[in-house]
């Protein structure tokens, strides 16, 4: 049986202390409107007034799906199974916490400096993300929440091993693509990440399927 362990969350655990601890410290030097959104020009189209429940969004929306993550194992038909791939599992729980952080500290960056460009710092640090999630692909196990989860790869544990390795090196090249992107303005940041994302994805959901058309061909004996 999946168990968590706790001794082993001290990283995330800090980072979303200190996630809380400067929200805390910058809200009395935010402005009265604080920006929370940009579009893909990387231009400023959402705000918040001030309140502590603003300037703590993204910890509070952090800590949400950091704790979803920890507890997802235990309700899953197949949580044996997260024990083999549990160093994987935290690396992917680790980074989707480390990114809302990351967004966080922008949110903070930008509206006590102005300096930062947003729109093309959010594409790069999604394509980190993407990065640090196809370095794990290959080693998640079947489950039901986790991985590439089609109707071949959950009809035949192969095809689930073949897939996961395969759209875990797209994704870091799709990721690659999208810190690269960081240097194009930042429509164009936008554009790349989410087109090498989704070509990637479509390659790994067609080979996922061309291989499960091989295995399940009938073999003829001469």
């Amino acid at each position: 049986m999946y168990r968590i362990k706790w001794q082993k969350e001290w990283l995330a655990l800090v980072v979303l202390g200190l996630a809380f601890a400067i929200g805390t410290l910058v809200y009395p030097f935010m402005p009265a409107l604080v920006p929370l959104h940009w579009n893909i020009r990387g231009e400023i189209d959402g705000f918040m007034p001030k309140s502590m429940g603003t300037v703590l969004m993204m910890p509070l929306i952090a800590l949400v799906i950091y704790v979803m993550l920890l507890v997802l194992p235990c309700v899953d038909p197949q949580q044996n199974r997260y024990v083999e791939f549990d160093s994987a599992y935290r690396v992917i729980r680790n980074s989707v916490l480390f990114f809302f952080v990351f967004i966080a500290l922008c949110i903070y960056s930008f509206a006590l400096w102005k300096w930062l460009p947003v729109g093309r710092i959010i594409p790069a640090g999604v394509g980190v993300v993407v990065i640090s999630l196809g370095n794990v692909m290959g080693k998640i196990r079947q489950n039901f929440f986790i991985g590439f989860k089609l109707p071949w790869t959950l009809a035949s544990e192969v095809v689930w091993n073949k897939t996961n390795r395969v759209g875990g090196k797209l994704f870091v090249v799709s990721g690659i693509a999208a810190i690269l992107g960081a240097f194009f303005p930042a429509m164009w940041s936008f554009i790349i990440l989410i087109s090498s994302v989704l070509i990637s994805t479509l390659i790994t959901v067609l080979y996922s399927y061309t291989q499960f058309k091989k295995e399940k061909k009938p073999v003829h004996h001469a």
